[in-house]
C-alpha cells in the first residue's frame, strides 16, 4: 500500500500519451516492486471499523450541511443583501425559524417587527433583545435588491434549503449519538486528553488503528499532517511553515476543531498557544500547532494504555497563574460592586 499522490507523481513523470487499463496496471506494478519496502497499513478489527465508518459517515453529513449553508447564504444575499450577515451561523434554529416564516412561495419577503419578534420568542427570553433583534431584520427585508422573475425561483429555493439543513442537523445530531454510546461502551482514554470530547476521540481512536505501529512522535505526525513542509534551496530558506497536510484529512480536521478547547483547558496547549501568539503567530497556525500538540498526547495515551496525566511542570504553573490573576479578578468584584 502506497500514498495515491505518489503513484500519480510516477504517472507524470513519463511521457506517454496512451492510457489504457493495461498501461496503467503495469505502472502499478512497477510502481509497487519499486516502493515494496512500504509498510502494510494496519488492519481493523470490526467494532473499531465500525466507528470509524460511523465517524465518516458525520464527516460527509457535515460537508452537506456546510454546502447547503453557502448556498443559502448566496440566495439571501441576492433577495436581501446584509440579512444573512444578522446571523453568525445561518444553521442555527433562530436563523431556520425565521427563514421558515416568512421564505413562503409569494412575490412577498417581507416581515413586520411584530411578525419577526413572534417567529424570535422561543429563543429570546428577553423581550429587549428580542425586539432589537427583530427591528435589525426588518430593516433587511425592507432593503429588497432581487429582481422580480428572481424573486419566486429563490424563494422556492430558500425554503427547500432550510428544509435540507433541518434534516442534515438531525442526521448529523443522530450520527453523533450512536458514536458517543459506542465510546462510553469503550470507556476510551482518549477523552481523558483535556480538550478531547467523545466525537474527537472516535475520530483519533478510528484513523489511528494500532497506536503502537508508529515509533515516534514525528511518525505520528507525518500521519496526520499537521507537520510544517519544509522548501529549501541553496542559501534559500522559506519561513512561511505551511503544513505537509498528508495523511488523514478526518483526523486533522477533528483535531483542529477540538484545539480551541484545548488551548483553554489543557495546559501543554495552553502554554503553546500563548507564547506562539506572544510572538506574533496568527491564530489559525497557533491553533495548528495545539492540533499536532494533542495528536501526540492521543496517540501516547493510546500507546501506553493509561489515563492522559499533566505532566509535573504545569502543575507547579497552575498555583503561579491562579495567584497571579486573583487581583484583577478581585479588581472586577470591587468595580462590579461600585
Amino acid at each position: 500500500m502506497f500514498y495515491p499522490l505518489l503513484l500519480q507523481g510516477e504517472k507524470q513523470s513519463q511521457v506517454r500519451k496512451t492510457k489504457t487499463d493495461a498501461l496503467d496496471a503495469e505502472l502499478i506494478a512497477q510502481f509497487a516492486r519499486k516502493e515494496g519496502h512500504q509498510r502494510h497499513p494496519a488492519t481493523l478489527d470490526n467494532d473499531s471499523a465500525r466507528l470509524r465508518e460511523h465517524c465518516r459517515v458525520r464527516f460527509r453529513l457535515v460537508e452537506k450541511a456546510s454546502d447547503t449553508k453557502r448556498q443559502l447564504r448566496r440566495d439571501l444575499d441576492v433577495l436581501c443583501p446584509r440579512l444573512s450577515a444578522e446571523f453568525s451561523d445561518i444553521g442555527t434554529p433562530t436563523a431556520l425559524a425565521v427563514l421558515m416564516a416568512f421564505a413562503q412561495v409569494t412575490h412577498r419577503f417581507t416581515a413586520t417587527v411584530d411578525e419577526i419578534e413572534e417567529a424570535l420568542r422561543p429563543f429570546f427570553h428577553a423581550s429587549e433583545g428580542r425586539h432589537r433583534k427583530a427591528v435589525a431584520l426588518a430593516k433587511h427585508f425592507e432593503d429588497r435588491r432581487a429582481p422580480e422573475a428572481l424573486e419566486e425561483p429563490l424563494l422556492w429555493e430558500v425554503k427547500a434549503l432550510v428544509h435540507q439543513l433541518e434534516l442534515f442537523e438531525e442526521q448529523i445530531r443522530q450520527t453523533e449519538g450512536r458514536i458517543e454510546r459506542e465510546m462510553a461502551e469503550r470507556e476510551s482514554l482518549v477523552t481523558t486528553v483535556p480538550g478531547i470530547g467523545p466525537i474527537t476521540a472516535a475520530i483519533v481512536e478510528s484513523e489511528f488503528g494500532d497506536a503502537k505501529r508508529f515509533e515516534n512522535a514525528n511518525q505520528v505526525r507525518a500521519f496526520a499532517g499537521p507537520d510544517p513542509s519544509v522548501y529549501q534551496s541553496g542559501k534559500f530558506e522559506g519561513n512561511h511553515g505551511h503544513i505537509s497536510k498528508r495523511g488523514s484529512p478526518r483526523l486533522r480536521e477533528g483535531l483542529y476543531r477540538a484545539a480551541l478547547s484545548a488551548s483553554r483547558s489543557n495546559p501543554a496547549c495552553r502554554d503553546l498557544y500563548e507564547r506562539l501568539t506572544a510572538k506574533g503567530k496568527a491564530h489559525r497556525l497557533a491553533l495548528t500547532a495545539v492540533s499536532a500538540k494533542l495528536l501526540v498526547q492521543s496517540w501516547a495515551v493510546l500507546r501506553e494504555g493509561k489515563r492522559f496525566g499533566v505532566p509535573e511542570r504545569y502543575r507547579r504553573a497552575e498555583p503561579e497563574r491562579t495567584t497571579r490573576a486573583a487581583p484583577s479578578s478581585k479588581k472586577s468584584e470591587e468595580s462590579a460592586a461600585t
